[in-house]
C-alpha cells in the first residue's frame, strides 16, 4: 500500500546544516489546504490571539466572545493540520465583567500557557488579569491579578511572552491614572507558578512626562534572555505618532535611560508588532511591524529588521501598498525557516469586503516574497483582526475574525501556511 508522509522543509533545512555545513536556507510558504473554523457562536468572536505547543503540537487560540454587556474569554486547541481539538474553554466569563484584548504565550519548560486580558467592571476601572492553561486545554486557578497601584487607573491591551532561559512571564500593558493626560507603559513579571515578581514597573513614560506611549507588543530573544517592547508615542507638542521601542532582560530590569526609535516620520505611525528570532549565541534579530497613515484614509504597512542591540538591519520595506487602508498588523518568526510573516487587514471590493493578507520576510536580505491573500477575499467575507502564530517547522497558523456576507455575527477562523510537500512511501 501506498502511504503519504508530509515532508518539512524545516527539517531538511536542519539536516542541511548539519551535514553540508550550510549558514542558512529560507523558503517561504503557501496556505496548506483550506482555511478552517476555529469556532462559530451567536455572538460577535473578535480579537483573537494564537500560541503553538511543540511537545504535542498544536495551537491554543484565545478570543473575546462579545457578549452584550459581559464579554467572556474563550479559547479551543487546534492540531497542526487545523484541525479541532475538543470544545472550547471557558478562560474567563461571567455578568458583571467585560473582558476584552486576550494575549496568549507558551512555556515549554512547565507545558503551560499564559492567557492575559483586560477586564473592566461594570462601573469599574481597566485591569489586566491572567490565567494558566494546561498544554491538554484545562485551566489552572486561581485568577492572576496582574496589575496593580493606584486604583483610579486604567490598564489595557496586554501583551505576553515567555522567557525559556529564566522561565518566567513578561506581561506590558498601556495604562493611565484617571484624571492624567498621558498614558504609559507598564509591565510585570510572573513566575512558571503563575506568582507577581516583584511590583509593577514601568518600561516607558510616567504621568508627568510630556509624552504618552500605548498599545504596546513584546517579543522575547532567547539568544539573550531579554525581551523587545514596541509600543505608539506621541509628544505633547507633535501632532502625529511614532514608534519605539524598550529592550527588558529576562528577569525584569529595563535597559539603558530611555526607549529607543524604531520610526519616526511625518506620518502618523500606528500599532506596532514584533517578533524575534535566536541567532548565534548572545545575539538575534528582531522585525517590527506597523502601519504608517500615507495619507487620510490610506494607510500602508512598513517593516523593518533590527539586530539584538536596535541597531538598524536593512532599510524599511513597504510590505502594502493597496489604495485602500491596510490595518492591524500581526506578526510572528520561524527558526526553523529563517523567516517572519507578517499578516493585516486589506479591505477590498465596494462593501468594505475585507481579506487577510500575508508576507514572508527573511532574517537576511530584504527581498520581499509576494502577498499570499487568505480569507474573505474567496468568499465575499470581512476578514479582520489577523494573529499570526510560528507552528511546525517552516509552518506558520494565522488566525482571524471573520463575517459571512449575509450572516449578523463574527466568527474565529484559521489559516495554515507552510511549504508541507508529500513524499510518497511505499510498505511492502
Amino acid at each position: 500500500m501506498r502511504i503519504q508522509k508530509y515532508f518539512y522543509p524545516g527539517i531538511a533545512t536542519a539536516l542541511l546544516l548539519l551535514v553540508f555545513g550550510i549558514s542558512s536556507l529560507t523558503f517561504a510558504g503557501n496556505p496548506i489546504a483550506l482555511d478552517f473554523a476555529v469556532y462559530q457562536g451567536e455572538q460577535d468572536q473578535v480579537t483573537p490571539a494564537v500560541a503553538y505547543n511543540p511537545q504535542l503540537k498544536n495551537y491554543l487560540v484565545v478570543w473575546s466572545n462579545d457578549r452584550p454587556g459581559n464579554d467572556d474569554i474563550y479559547a479551543r486547541r487546534i492540531t497542526a493540520n487545523g484541525k479541532p481539538l475538543g470544545g472550547w474553554i471557558s478562560i474567563s466569563a461571567g455578568a458583571g465583567f467585560e473582558r476584552r484584548y486576550p494575549d496568549v504565550a507558551y512555556n515549554e519548560v512547565q507545558g503551560e500557557f499564559l492567557v492575559v486580558w483586560e477586564e473592566e467592571p461594570h462601573g469599574g476601572y481597566l485591569t489586566i488579569r491572567g490565567l494558566r492553561v494546561s498544554k491538554n486545554g484545562e485551566p489552572i486557578p486561581p485568577v492572576i491579578n496582574i496589575s496593580s497601584g493606584p486604583a483610579l487607573k486604567n490598564c489595557q491591551k496586554p501583551s505576553v511572552a515567555y522567557a525559556s532561559t529564566s522561565d518566567n512571564y513578561l506581561v506590558v500593558w498601556d495604562s493611565m491614572v484617571s484624571g492624567g493626560v498621558h498614558s504609559y507603559i507598564e509591565a510585570q513579571m510572573i513566575s512558571s507558578a503563575g506568582v507577581k515578581e516583584g511590583l509593577n514597573f514601568l518600561i516607558s513614560g510616567s504621568s508627568s512626562i510630556g509624552f504618552s506611549d500605548r498599545r504596546p507588543d513584546l517579543a522575547y530573544n532567547r539568544s539573550r534572555n531579554e525581551y523587545l517592547a514596541v509600543f505608539e508615542r506621541l509628544y505633547d507638542n507633535a501632532t502625529t505618532q511614532s514608534i519605539y521601542g524598550r529592550l527588558v532582560t529576562g528577569d525584569g530590569t529595563a535597559l539603558g535611560s530611555s526607549a529607543d526609535v524604531i520610526s519616526v516620520v511625518a506620518e502618523d505611525q500606528l500599532n506596532p508588532v514584533v517578533a524575534a528570532i535566536p541567532t548565534v549565541p548572545h545575539e538575534g534579530k528582531f522585525f517590527v511591524a506597523w502601519e504608517s497613515q500615507y495619507s487620510p484614509g490610506n494607510n500602508n504597512i512598513y517593516g523593518k529588521r533590527f539586530t539584538h542591540d536596535l541597531k538598524s538591519d536593512g532599510i524599511i520595506l513597504m510590505l502594502s501598498n493597496s489604495p485602500k487602508s491596510d490595518s492591524a498588523p500581526a506578526v510572528a518568526a520561524n527558526e526553523y525557516s529563517d523567516q517572519f510573516l507578517v499578516a493585516w487587514k486589506q479591505p477590498w471590493g465596494p462593501f468594505s469586503n475585507s481579506s487577510i493578507s500575508t508576507r514572508y520576510i527573511s532574517k537576511e536580505n530584504d527581498t520581499l516574497e509576494g502577498e499570499i491573500t487568505i480569507g474573505g477575499y474567496q468568499t465575499g467575507m470581512f476578514s479582520t483582526e489577523p494573529a499570526v502564530a510560528s507552528g511546525m517547522p517552516g509552518d506558520f497558523m494565522v488566525a482571524f475574525s471573520d463575517t459571512s456576507l449575509g450572516l449578523p455575527d463574527s466568527d474565529i477562523f484559521g489559516q495554515l501556511l507552510g511549504n508541507r510537500q508529500y513524499i510518497p512511501l511505499t510498505i511492502r
